[in-house]
């Protein structure tokens, strides 16, 4: 990628108050995008955009619920205003706070995890892939090759999770991206995921509340769940929010290496899938 490719270009991370989706708009700022942060959290993304141009980008805050439709298409409208949306990173999630079986499972848990984890990447993409149309209708060619759609995902949505109804909130996602990768195929728009390792620090899914549920579902004391989690892939190194950044930014520019990769899965695990 030339130095300055991705100039002037918009790049929209939902979840970037926090953990890995502060550390992707950071990266991105690197880049120097123009960095759109969507959060429930005004005090958490004004943080992240500080951070942001302290490195010389342009950063904006968009206070968003990403499960509510009138939120995200209103956002959408405003950023198209600030340049040209190269890329919508879909990060913003949440975990369980207690351990259920599917048996015991209360029906506003899943109604929840779903509003934020499905429907709200659902919102994003939908959004996105009009945007990324329209800029594709109005080119040449009909493409719109600068256009990249990243998921942040969970192995749990791979091989599922014991006591976890979490998972199957990022099977539905790895299934939406796969989706979203053969409909934008014919606009020249790419689809990703990206599954990191268990990132316990900095995350803003693994805070104590969840380390706990995670030591009781497995009969741990938190110190050793803690250790299980960090050391548990092949590799046995923590995984960071800095290396899922990395992969993020490898995916943004149209000529880098993930040029013509599409409907993938990316992994920062350590090896942890082989297990």
């Amino acid at each position: 990628m030339s130095d300055n490719a991705s100039e002037n270009k918009v790049a929209i991370i939902t979840g970037s108050g926090s953990g890995v989706g502060r550390a992707i708009a950071l990266k991105l700022a690197g880049l120097r995008m123009r960095i759109c942060l969507l959060d429930i959290s005004e005090k958490a993304i004004k943080e992240t955009a500080s951070m942001a141009k302290d490195l010389g980008a342009e950063a904006e805050c968009f206070l968003c619920d990403v499960s509510k439709e009138e939120e995200v298409s209103r956002v959408f409208t405003e950023i198209a205003d600030l340049g040209d949306i190269m890329v919508a990173v879909n990060n913003a999630g949440i975990a369980p706070g207690e351990s259920y079986a599917m048996a015991d499972a209360p029906s506003s848990l899943w109604d929840k995890l779903m509003e934020v984890n499905v429907k709200g990447y659902f919102l994003i993409t939908k959004y996105a892939e009009k945007y990324f149309i329209d800029k594709a209708r109005d080119s040449k060619d009909k493409k719109y090759y600068e256009g990249s759609l990243i998921y942040i995902c969970s192995n749990a949505g791979v091989f599922g999770s014991k006591m976890n109804i979490y998972g199957i909130t990022n099977a539905a996602r790895i299934c939406m991206m796969r989706q979203a990768a053969l409909e934008m195929g014919d606009y020249g728009v790419r689809a990703n995921a990206v599954i990191p390792g268990d990132i316990l620090e900095g995350s803003g899914i693994w805070d104590e509340d969840y380390i706990a549920q995670r030591a009781k579902a497995k009969g741990l004391s938190i110190e050793d769940t803690i250790k299980y989690y960090q050391t548990r892939a092949p590799l046995g190194k923590k995984a960071t929010a800095d290396q899922v950044a990395g992969i993020v930014a490898a995916l943004v520019p149209h000529h880098g290496p993930f040029e013509n990769t599409t409907g993938q899965i990316l992994r920062c695990d350590g090896g942890q899938i082989m297990m």
